[in-house]
């Protein structure tokens, strides 16, 4: 199952809670991944939405995955937290590098 851990309403590229949650729960693993497309459109909308275009190159980069333990602290589920959103940027900018486009500021 595919999940874009920053939800519906974002911010962007910050992973909220909700698959935290669910992993813990669930002992099910969360893979950080980096997507990039060429030729493509990036929508104007808070999370850059990518479609590409007929006949684009595409790539995938998956990163290592990471576990939530079911009995972890609250201080723990956060360093995981931030371990996998650090990790989906590092992903996204290599996916974009492979394919020569422009790096995307990092949310801060």
């Amino acid at each position: 199952m595919a999940i874009t851990p920053d939800g519906p309403r974002g911010p962007s590229g910050i992973v909220q809670g909700g698959i935290m949650a669910m992993a813990k729960k669930s002992g099910c693993a969360v893979v950080p991944v980096g997507i990039s497309a060429k030729p493509r459109v990036l929508i104007k909308s808070w999370d850059r939405h990518l479609i590409p275009l007929p006949f684009a190159k595409s790539v995938l980069v998956f990163g290592d995955a990471r576990y939530v333990a079911k009995d972890a602290t609250d201080a723990e589920v956060e360093e995981i937290r931030l371990d996998l959103q650090e990790a989906m940027h590092v992903l996204q900018e290599e996916a974009e590098q492979w394919l020569g486009q422009p790096i995307t500021p990092r949310p801060s």
